[in-house]
């Protein structure tokens, strides 16, 4: 018996959660705290998520590219926003009506830049060891011989902050003084979320936040900051199975007894990952139940024999993201980045926002 087979899994997102936590960053560091909203804020909605974090205070931006950029600055009036990945300065227009700011990370793009923006602001990336994008201190010297004022940004990219004793983090941070003494930028920045931990010397005047202000806690153990997102699936069918069938498809899990076993639509067109099988659970208030079996497309299965009988689960909504399994423990499940998951989800199934300030919304 089939309940609502068509209906796509829910994520909710915890508007007044995500400004948690931009405090809680803000409390750790005496820079300005900048939030990353690229790609659509990881997939939990760029206008939903800028304006809560405007609200909570934020004021500088980063996106990854024009039409982010343009989007954002329709959602917010004022307010600094940097592309991470400009292209091409053909349209000028754009950037003047928008105010907006590209970080050139290349030489010509630094160039391009300066030709036509006059004292427009000015943000460069400096490769000091990521080896990804920037400029190198060659590029630099020509750059400063280009231009005649001081940038407005200058930024760039730790290679390994989760690693605080790692040998790298300090000669970056060596590179990275050495193009701010050759170029004498107005403000610099050089940590993302996983650098808060380094001390103070890291974070110079902004900090980059990202994946913290999403709930993704980058292998910290405080509390502090708080998961920001709930995914729910319905059960739409139940089954009574003899002990010794097979589940699914290769019967990749079979019954060690006479089990209930729940099918739950959510698979891996909702963002589910193929390679956690067998290894994660959902979750009803306190109770908890194993997924089996492969995972389909669109559906996968639980074995819900323990959980209680006096009850008809069909119909149910039940939690894959839930207290005792975080985005990270399926990322971990799976082989998969916790961010590239946050990314799946948003995109691939219903969002519905939480806020105390305001009634729910859906996307």
């Amino acid at each position: 018996m089939l309940n609502g087979a068509g209906s796509r899994p829910l994520l909710q997102v915890d508007l007044g959660r995500i400004r948690a936590n931009y405090a809680a960053i803000v409390a750790e560091t005496r820079a300005e705290v900048a939030a990353v909203v690229k790609d659509d804020a990881y997939g939990l909605g760029l206008s939903a998520v800028s304006r809560s974090l405007y609200e909570a205070g934020c004021r500088s931006f980063f996106v990854a590219d024009l039409s982010e950029a343009v989007a954002l600055r329709k959602i917010l009036p004022d307010g600094s926003i940097y592309l991470f990945n400009p292209t091409s300065f053909a349209q000028m227009s754009i950037y003047i009506e928008h105010r907006l700011i590209p970080v050139c990370n290349r030489l010509d793009q630094a160039r391009g830049w300066v030709a036509v923006a006059g004292d427009l602001p000015l943000a460069i990336e400096v490769e000091t060891g990521l080896h990804r994008f920037g400029l190198n201190y060659p590029d630099l010297r020509h750059l400063k011989q280009m231009i005649r004022r001081r940038p407005d940004l200058l930024i760039s990219h730790l290679a390994s902050a989760d690693h605080p004793d790692a040998q790298i983090n300090q000669l970056q941070r060596n590179r990275f003084l050495a193009a701010i003494e050759l170029l004498r930028p107005e403000r610099a920045s050089l940590i993302a979320s996983t650098g808060l931990g380094l001390p103070q010397s890291f974070h110079f005047d902004l900090v980059r936040a990202g994946s913290l202000l999403y709930g993704l806690k980058s292998g910290r153990q405080d509390r502090v900051i708080q998961s920001v997102v709930r995914l729910t699936a319905k059960i739409i069918n139940v089954q009574s199975v003899a002990k010794g069938e097979g589940v699914g498809y290769a019967a990749a899990f079979r019954t060690q007894r006479s089990s209930l076993i729940a099918l739950v639509a959510i698979g891996y067109s909702h963002g589910l990952p193929f390679a956690c099988a067998n290894r994660l659970t959902i979750g009803l208030g306190v109770d908890r139940a194993p997924l089996v079996g492969r995972i389909a497309m669109d559906y996968v299965a639980a074995d819900i024999t323990d959980l209680p009988r006096n009850r008809n689960w069909l119909g149910e909504m039940v939690d894959l993201i839930h207290v005792d399994q975080t985005v990270e423990d399926i990322a971990q499940a799976s082989h998969a980045s916790p961010q590239e998951l946050l990314l799946r989800f948003g995109n691939q199934t219903r969002r519905i926002y939480r806020d105390e300030r305001r009634s729910a919304q859906t996307t």
